[in-house]
């Protein structure tokens, strides 16, 4: 058996002869560090004794291994190829020979495909022998590798050209999002080279971690069904991510995305795309919205869990669901906090501002179910287009005129068996709490307050005119509205 501990040398393969000969050991060349998807290492088992041309096995564990028809009794050659994929960390070579088996731990290292800012894209792209440029580590990139990022800036003057179709899945991650930044050109106008070129155009699955992307008209353009996890990821620029094809997912985690066109968007050929917003910050400065789901869109499926987003959130898929937990979603421009078409809207926790805009919350359609929730308001709090809304334990104010305009559909306050603990606080003299318009089903109200002011008990009805209770509601003619007092 072959002594311990084993010598480990490091040469430079020249020619055949795979290393010079030396003492008894095993030894790796070019380096004893390989990388995902690296083929033509070789490792060498030098034994002075002889009998390795008689091994009846090599092993280096999940690595494919071929024994060199050059290996000689002495001298056994092993070609090592690491597989796309392959996890990093130290493998253990083992060979059996008539004589007794030669063990090796850690003979060589698997890394991820590795870059950074003093690397040569004729490196082996491994950690201690990075590549310069993402674009290179893209071209030797396999499925179920992981391109790793030494903090940096990766810029066209480094090599990189941008528009990438990457292999799937794949993994990109940085050291720091605040030091491992990918730039990309200037923003540029329409018909202008670079315009609307996305820095990484994923067809599927492609996780991002601990990078800053910044300068591109579009950071990730899916072009396909797609799988996109951006964790720890900041995006400033034009607009952030894209998704267009059936069954994509966007999961944002502890990130921020300032754009100044939108953030996220699910497009036309959306057809049950998910998006989920984890504690994560979405800034837009023009006219908004920096969240948008297509009209077009099928089957849409939204989650947004302490998400600080401004600049609104449009959802315009009539057969989408969302859930808004915990965070604040403002509104911009004319783009109110949240601006819903869809099926079902569940919102707990949340606040809705208007800022700028009319109103902080839009209901065009759907069943909606607020708990817990605060609407600040600009003109409006709630504008109901549509659709049938339930609220519980919220607090709708800064309204200058209107709290809720209940326009058309179904309203729920509270009823005569569970209160609805709700608070209205108008932001000035002539505003009103509820307005109850012509096309409407009969609202229901239970322990609510105006002001400070909470409605006796009973059915109110309005005349051939439009009933005024100053600070409290309004009712378009013949409407009626049901106040209760629940114990």
């Amino acid at each position: 058996m072959l002594a311990a501990p084993c010598l480990v040398w490091l040469a430079a393969c020249s020619g055949s002869s795979h290393g010079q000969p030396g003492a008894d050991g095993v030894s790796v060349a070019p380096s004893s560090e390989v990388r995902q998807g690296q083929s033509g290492a070789v490792l060498t088992v030098q034994r002075r004794a002889g009998g390795l041309s008689r091994a009846s096995r090599a092993d280096l564990e999940d690595l494919k291994v071929a024994i060199d028809p050059e290996s000689t009794d002495e001298r056994l050659l092993v070609n090592v190829t690491v597989p796309h994929g392959a996890a990093p960390g130290p493998r253990t070579f083992t060979l059996e020979t008539p004589s007794g088996t030669i063990t090796q731990p850690s003979a060589v290292e698997v890394t991820p495909i590795t870059v950074g800012p003093a690397g040569d894209d004729a490196s082996l792209g491994t950690k201690s022998s990075p590549f310069r440029s993402l674009k290179q580590a893209l071209l030797v990139a396999g499925a179920g590798d992981t391109c790793l990022l030494q903090n940096g800036t990766y810029a066209a003057t480094s090599g990189e050209t941008w528009g990438y179709t990457l292999p799937d899945p794949l993994t990109i991650e940085g050291e720091s999002f605040a030091q491992t930044i990918l730039e990309g050109p200037e923003q540029t106008s329409p018909g202008e080279r670079g315009a609307d070129t996305p820095a990484l155009a994923p067809s599927a699955a492609l996780s991002l971690a601990q990078l800053s992307l910044t300068g591109f008209d579009v950071a990730v353009a899916a072009t396909g069904p797609a799988q996109l996890s951006l964790q720890d990821v900041v995006i400033d620029g034009k607009s952030g991510v894209v998704a267009e094809g059936p069954g994509s997912s966007v999961k944002l985690t502890r990130g921020s995305l300032d754009a100044s066109d939108f953030a996220v968007r699910l497009g036309d050929t959306c057809s049950g795309c998910s998006l989920s917003i984890d504690s994560t910050t979405l800034t837009e400065s023009g006219e908004g919205p920096v969240v948008q789901v297509s009209k077009a869109a099928q089957q849409s499926q939204l989650s947004l869990t302490q998400a600080q987003i401004v600049g609104g959130v449009l959802v315009l898929d009539p057969t989408a669901t969302l859930s808004v937990t915990g965070g604040m979603l403002t509104g911009g421009g004319v783009a109110p906090g949240l601006d819903f078409a869809g099926a079902m809207l569940e919102a707990n926790g949340s606040a809705f501002r208007a800022a700028s805009a009319p109103y902080g919350l839009s209901l065009r359609s759907g069943t909606s179910s607020l708990s817990d929730a605060t609407v600040e308001g600009n003109q409006y709090g709630i504008y109901q287009l549509g659709g049938s809304s339930k609220v519980r334990g919220s607090k709708i104010s800064g309204y200058a005129s209107i709290g809720i305009y209940f326009a058309t559909g179904n309203m729920d306050l509270g009823t005569a068996t569970e209160a609805g603990n709700n608070t209205f606080v108008g932001g000035g003299g002539n505003a009103y709490g509820l307005y109850v318009d012509t096309n409407t089903s009969p609202p229901t109200c239970s322990n609510t307050s105006f002001d400070g002011m909470v409605p006796d008990p009973g059915m109110v009805q309005a005349g051939i005119d439009l009933l005024f209770a100053p600070g409290e509601y309004v009712l378009a003619a013949t409407k009626t509205i049901t106040f209760f007092r629940v114990p």
